[in-house]
């Protein structure tokens, strides 16, 4: 009822479902395995011995010494690899390998993407590159886009530079036709 029975040291104590990991799982995932617990309350009643104790706070001081680590070992300008965490509409997290830094929505691609969840999943290794960097408030600010190569568009005449000379020949034709009663032919007939 609202947690985990939990045995320490031949002791009955307690973890609530809330405090047994930071993210949340399925119940029985957690079932006959071992894991290290901080105590949150350690009290004596009339019903004995009573030990409540939490495995979230601890991975919460590890995730944070660890976060500490990977901030000071990154600087702006760098190329990373990172694994997708979660994607919402304003952008996508990305785990750094211990910090999470946020791919804003314009910074995914090149082009404008209305539903990033086409162009990114949960899970996928992506190349960020740190475009700002906040060491005191933890944040990491990366841009996809900086790390792919920019496909411009080509503008009409490198368009047709591209095409066949038996196109370019055949639209100069139909292009001739289309115009013949326009500019210099026009004024023959006048």
């Amino acid at each position: 009822k609202g947690g985990y029975e939990v045995t320490i040291a031949g002791q009955r104590a307690f973890c609530p479902f809330s405090q047994i990991d930071r993210f949340r799982k399925e119940a029985a995932e957690y079932l006959g395995r071992k894991f290290d617990f901080i105590v949150t309350e350690y009290t004596v009643d009339e019903r004995g011995l009573n030990v409540v104790v939490s495995r979230r706070a601890l991975l919460e001081v590890q995730a944070q010494a660890m976060k500490e680590a990977v901030l000071n070992e990154i600087t702006e300008g760098e190329t990373l690899n990172g694994t997708v965490v979660r994607v919402l509409d304003f952008g996508a997290f990305v785990d750094l390998g211990g910090v999470e830094g946020l791919v804003p929505a314009r910074e995914v691609a090149w082009e404008r993407v209305d539903d990033l969840k086409s162009v990114l999943k949960e899970g996928d290794a992506i190349t960020v590159k740190v475009i700002r960097l906040d060491r005191e408030a933890g944040k990491v600010t990366l841009s996809r886009k900086e790390c792919m190569q920019r496909v411009f568009r080509r503008s009409p005449e490198e368009e047709a530079a591209a095409k066949s000379a038996a196109e370019v020949s055949a639209w100069m034709d139909e292009n001739h036709r289309r115009n013949a009663s326009f500019g210099a032919g026009a004024f023959d007939k006048l």
